[in-house]
């Protein structure tokens, strides 16, 4: 017997998820590329819909100017200062995010888990608002959702463009499910120990290197020793 589900899933919705919404974007040709779990923030569900979802998001000037506040984003530092450590540069972070990052003409691009952002990653941040939006009642119906559906989208990306290596932040959170789908793949990775004696977990493939590290920021990876590790092991 087949149940059906009590909940249906707004189809504009289901468009604009299923594409390049939520990310950083930058360049789909660059050698590095991250994965986040999703946005920080607290915007309200409808300015997302406003994204033209077929277009490839990128940062530029004028990015940078509406957002003079950029390279204090802690989880956008630590990406910008793996970046430095991969291309051989001085860690001149706050440069690196004005002038580099996630730019059309750059060698990083960012992609997120989820689409919509939130203030943390807790399962109470629902509301009226965001299920008369999306259809769904229940943030992990939404997670779910996006897990099925809008992985697809992101592995097809990731298959066509290959970069060198995918770093994955977020241990605990469903991008190995996403990306490798496979439910036992930490039995075969290689685990490599950062200096704060937090591991990374790594997966080589034909195409791309995949490699799992704790969140980067706060109750994760903060050092930039660990930094400068992770950048070593993507760059082997």
């Amino acid at each position: 017997m087949t149940i059906e589900p009590s909940y249906k899933v707004k189809p504009e919705f289901a468009e604009w998820a299923c594409s390049y919404s939520g990310m950083n974007g930058g360049n789909l040709n660059g050698d590095l590329w991250f994965c986040g779990i999703e946005f920080g923030g607290t915007h309200r569900p409808e300015e997302h819909n406003n994204q033209k979802s077929n277009v490839v998001p990128f940062w530029d000037d004028d990015f940078v100017d509406r957002n003079p506040d950029c390279t204090t984003w802690q989880f956008v530092q630590k990406m910008a200062k793996i970046s430095c450590f991969y291309e051989g540069q001085n860690c001149n972070y706050k440069q690196y995010i004005r002038e580099k990052i996630f730019r059309s003409n750059g060698n990083t691009f960012g992609l997120n888990l989820y689409p919509l952002n939130f203030p943390n990653t807790r399962e109470e941040y629902w509301s009226k608002e965001l299920l008369e939006t999306t259809g769904f009642p229940l943030k992990s119906l939404y997670k779910a959702w996006c897990i099925q559906y809008r992985s697809v989208m992101l592995r097809r990306i990731l298959e066509e463009y290959t970069p060198k290596v995918l770093i994955c932040t977020g241990l605990g959170s469903e991008g190995p499910f996403v990306f490798l789908n496979a439910p036992h793949c930490f039995e075969r990775a290689e685990i490599r120990v950062l200096p704060s004696q937090k591991n990374c977990y790594i997966f080589n493939t034909t195409k791309t290197k995949f490699l799992f590290t704790p969140f980067l920021g706060q109750g994760g990876v903060m050092s930039d020793f660990d930094l400068k590790k992770i950048a070593e092991i993507a760059k082997e």
